[in-house]
C-alpha cells in the first residue's frame, strides 16, 4: 500500500487509460492484472502496475465491476479514464456487455483500443488455419517436436546426431521449439529451428526408422512428410514472412510507442509484404529452396495428385490440368500465403484506425491541419478550437526553424526538451491525451511471468494480499527501491495491536 499511494495518491491524472487481461495461475485462479497509464511531465508515457485481483468468473458484468472498485480504491476517478486496451476475448471488447461497453456507459470518452500485439498475433493464427499448406507444416513441426522430445532416448539421439554431423547454427537454436498460439514468436522460432537442423532432424528420423521396433514407423511417416520439397520451400518461405512480422511484433510490445509509430509500422510491414508478392521475389525464394534442396538431399519437387470434383457436383479437375510445378509453387502457395496475410492485417489492423486519433495526428504533424480535425477535438473532448489552432501555428513555425524532420515524436520531443509547455497548454494537453492512448496490454503479459516465478508449486497456498503486493514490488522494483525504509518499519510498529510485542528494529 505504500508503493501504490506513493505512485499515484499523491499524483492527480487528468487523463488516464486503463490496461486489463486476465490468466490461470497454478492454483487455478483467475488472476486480473490492471495497469494504469499516464503522461509524465516531461510528455513520455508512463504505465504503473496496480496489482493482481482474484475473480471467480470473467464475464463482462464482473470484470467492469472489478476494475471500477479497483480504480476508486486508488483514488482514481472513472471519469478521467480516456481510453481502454484489452485482447480480443468476447467478455471485453463485447459492443454491448463487454468490458468496454459497460465503462463506455458510464464515460463515453473512454475509447477501446484492441492490443496491436494480440491482433498481430491472430493473424498468424489464422494464417496457420486458413492455408492447407501452412496448416499441415505447423502441425508436421508440432508432431515432430512431441516425437522427438516426448522421450529422452529419442532426444539423446538428436543430440548424438547433432554434436557427429557438427552441425553450426551460430546463434540460432540447437534444438526444436514448441508451437503455442500465445507465445508470439514461438512460430519463428520452430521454423528456425527446424531449417537450421534440417540434417539432424533427418538423420535422427532415420536412426529411429531402422532401430526402434515400437516407434519406428512413427519415425519413418514422419520423415517421409519432411524430406520433401514442398515441405522445405514451405518452412524457408514462411520462416522469411516470420521475419518481417517478428520485427513488428517486437515493436508492437514496447511501452513507450504510441499511435502514430504503430500505424506507420504496420502499414510499412503490409507493404513489404507487398513488394514481396512478385515474380522476381518467387524465382528468388524457389532458387534458394533449390540449393537447399540439392545440400540435403531431398527429392526433387513434384506435383500433388490431381484433385477430381463429384460427378454430381458437375465433375472436372478442381485445378488446371497443364498447370507445371513452378507456377503451382507461385499461384497456390507463394501468392495465396501472401495474399492471406496481406489482406487479414490490412482488415483487422483498420479496427484501431480511429477517426479522432487521426485527427489528433493530424494536428500534431501537419503544417497546415484539417480544419474538420480542429472541429472534431472540440467535439468531442471540448478542447477550445481557436487557441488550438493558434497555438499549433505558432508551434509549427517554431519548429520548423530548427528542425528539417516533420514527425509526431520530434514535435513533442520539441516542447518538452525546450519547456514551451507554458506557453502551449491547449496543446501539451492534447500531446498528453495523445500519447497516453495505449497500443498494447503487452505490460499484462508480463506481469504474468513474474506471477509464474513468484507463485510456483511450492507457493500455490500464498494469500492473494501478499501475491499482490509481492507483484507490485517486483514489477515496479524501480520505485519500491525509493521507498523510505524507516517509514515502513514506523508503520508495521504503529499497527501492533499491542505496543511493545513487536521487536524494535535498529
Amino acid at each position: 500500500m505504500i508503493l501504490s499511494n506513493d505512485i499515484l495518491l499523491k499524483k492527480k491524472r487528468r487523463f488516464v487509460i486503463i490496461i486489463v487481461d486476465e490468466t490461470q495461475d497454478l492454483s487455478r485462479h483467475e488472476q486480473v492484472a490492471i495497469i494504469i497509464r499516464y503522461a509524465t511531465k516531461d510528455l513520455s508515457p508512463a504505465e504503473v502496475f496496480l496489482g493482481f485481483y482474484k475473480t471467480e468468473t470473467t464475464d463482462g458484468e464482473t470484470l467492469s465491476m472489478l476494475i471500477k472498485s479497483t480504480l476508486v480504491s486508488h483514488g482514481l476517478k472513472i471519469e478521467n479514464i480516456r481510453g481502454q486496451c484489452y485482447d480480443g476475448a468476447a467478455s471485453m471488447r463485447g459492443s454491448y456487455k463487454g468490458v468496454q461497453a459497460r465503462i463506455r456507459e458510464e464515460n463515453h470518452l473512454a475509447m477501446y483500443i484492441h492490443c496491436n500485439a494480440h491482433i498481430l498475433n491472430l493473424c498468424l493464427i489464422d494464417l496457420a488455419k486458413q492455408v492447407s499448406y501452412v496448416r499441415n507444416v505447423f502441425g508436421t513441426l508440432n508432431t515432430l517436436h512431441n516425437f522427438i522430445g516426448a522421450s529422452s532416448k529419442r532426444h539423446a539421439i538428436f543430440e548424438k546426431m547433432y554434436s557427429v554431423l557438427n552441425v553450426s547454427t551460430c546463434d540460432g537454436p540447437k534444438t526444436l521449439k514448441s508451437l503455442s498460439d500465445t507465445r508470439w514468436s514461438c512460430r519463428l522460432d520452430a521454423l528456425k529451428a527446424v531449417l537450421l537442423n534440417f540434417q539432424t532432424v533427418v538423420s535422427t528420423l532415420e536412426d529411429i526408422s531402422e532401430n526402434d521396433a515400437v516407434y519406428g514407423s512413427d519415425a519413418n511417416a514422419l520423415l517421409k512428410s519432411i524430406n520433401t520439397f514442398e515441405f522445405l520451400f514451405c518452412i524457408y518461405f514462411l520462416k522469411n514472412i516470420m521475419l518481417l512480422t517478428n520485427v513488428l511484433s517486437k515493436y508492437l510490445q514496447s511501452s513507450s510507442i504510441i499511435y502514430s509509430n504503430v500505424q506507420s509500422m504496420a502499414k510499412e510491414t503490409i507493404q513489404e509484404l507487398c513488394n514481396m508478392r512478385c515474380e522476381e521475389s518467387f524465382n528468388n525464394t524457389w532458387n534458394e529452396v533449390e540449393i537447399l534442396r540439392k545440400q540435403y538431399n531431398v527429392s526433387s519437387p513434384i506435383l500433388p495428385r490431381k484433385q477430381k470434383i463429384p460427378a454430381k457436383l458437375g465433375g472436372g479437375l478442381k485445378e488446371v490440368e497443364n498447370t507445371t510445378i513452378n507456377k503451382h509453387y507461385k499461384i497456390n502457395i507463394y501468392f495465396a500465403v501472401l495474399d492471406n496475410i496481406i489482406n487479414d492485417m490490412g482488415e483487422r489492423f483498420e479496427e484501431n484506425n480511429l477517426y479522432v486519433l487521426n485527427c489528433m495526428q493530424d494536428i500534431l504533424l501537419n503544417d497546415m491541419p484539417n480544419n474538420n480535425s480542429f472541429k472534431e477535438i472540440n467535439k468531442m473532448y471540448g478542447f477550445d478550437e481557436d487557441n488550438l489552432k493558434a497555438e499549433t501555428t505558432i508551434l509549427n513555425r517554431m519548429y520548423k526553424t530548427v528542425h528539417d524532420q516533420n514527425n509526431v515524436q520530434s514535435k513533442i520531443n520539441f516542447i518538452a526538451s525546450e519547456n514551451y509547455k507554458a506557453g502551449f497548454p491547449t496543446l501539451t494537453r492534447l500531446i498528453q491525451l495523445f500519447i497516453t492512448i495505449p497500443t498494447n496490454s503487452a505490460s499484462c503479459e508480463r506481469s504474468f511471468s513474474c506471477l509464474r516465478r513468484l507463485k510456483t508449486y511450492l507457493r500455490t497456498t500464498m494469500g492473494q494480499s501478499r501475491l499482490n503486493s509481492l507483484g507490485i514490488l517486483q514489477i515496479e522494483r524501480e520505485r519500491s527501491s525509493l521507498i523510505d525504509k524507516d517509514e515502513v518499519i514506523d508503520k508495521f510498529s504503529a499497527a501492533a495491536e499491542c505496543r511493545g510485542r513487536r521487536l524494535l528494529l535498529q
